[in-house]
């Protein structure tokens, strides 16, 4: 698995370098992304598939809204929903870095005790936009999530973003 990752690492990393894409922030851009993540806290880790849309307010200041829906592992289900604010730090023609900090809920779902709990929660993280061409670009966030329900936990993700 390991090596997997780094061969789509090297692959992405190429990709992205070799397309000459004009990474333009401009107010108003509206953006959908499709993403897989993984979480892992203390004591767990589970894979999930998520969806993204990303709103310009300014040049470079957006709102993101984002719900994560993780694979059901050893019978519990989890999900979040969230709202965040980010500001896009332009690195090159093609690139850009952003913090992100929001709020949101939570949810899990355990079917051994037929329990699920929900909860508000808040995160902080980063992430980056490469610009594959000027309608599409590769998108990587890391993030860490706080509630008080669960486990403080590290979301990793890896999507493709489609500007409308």
């Amino acid at each position: 698995m390991r090596n997997f990752i780094k061969k789509l690492t090297i692959v992405l990393i190429a990709a992205t370098m070799s397309f000459a894409a004009n990474a333009q922030l401009e107010e108003g851009d509206l953006t959908g992304t499709v993403k897989g993540v993984v979480g892992f806290g203390q004591s767990y880790t589970n894979f999930g598939a998520g969806v993204k849309l990303t709103y310009n307010i300014f040049e470079s200041f957006r709102l993101a809204g984002d719900f994560e829906y993780f694979f059901k592992k050893d019978f519990v289900s989890m999900w979040d929903a969230m709202a965040y604010v980010q500001y896009v730090f332009k690195v090159s023609e093609t690139a850009g870095i952003y913090p992100l900090i929001g709020a949101g809920i939570a949810g899990a779902s355990a079917d051994l005790v037929d329990e699920t709990f929900t909860d508000f929660m808040s995160a902080a993280g980063i992430g980056a936009d490469f610009m594959l061409s000027d309608k599409i670009s590769l998108n990587l966030e890391f993030k860490v999530q706080f509630d008080k329900n669960f486990d403080t936990r590290f979301i990793g993700g890896i999507g493709i973003a489609f500007k409308f």
